[in-house]
C-alpha cells in the first residue's frame, strides 16, 4: 500500500516538473508577445512594427 501512494507520489512530481518545463517557456513567450503588442498597440505606428517585434521578441525570447 506504501509503495503505490509512493509511486503515485513519484508518478505525480515527474509529470508536474516535466508540465513546468513544457509550460514555462510557453508562458514567458505569450506574456513577451502581449508586452509588444501593448507596446506596438497604436495603428499609426504599423509601418515601424516590422522593426519593434523581432528585436523586442527576440530579446524576450533570449532571457
Amino acid at each position: 500500500m506504501v509503495q503505490v501512494v509512493f509511486f503515485l507520489l513519484t508518478l505525480l512530481g515527474v509529470l508536474g516538473v516535466m508540465g513546468l518545463m513544457v509550460l514555462y517557456p510557453l508562458f514567458k513567450t505569450l506574456v513577451g508577445y502581449l508586452e509588444v503588442l501593448r507596446v506596438v498597440s497604436p495603428s499609426e505606428r504599423i509601418e515601424g512594427a516590422g522593426e519593434v517585434i523581432p528585436g523586442f521578441g527576440g530579446g524576450k525570447a533570449s532571457l
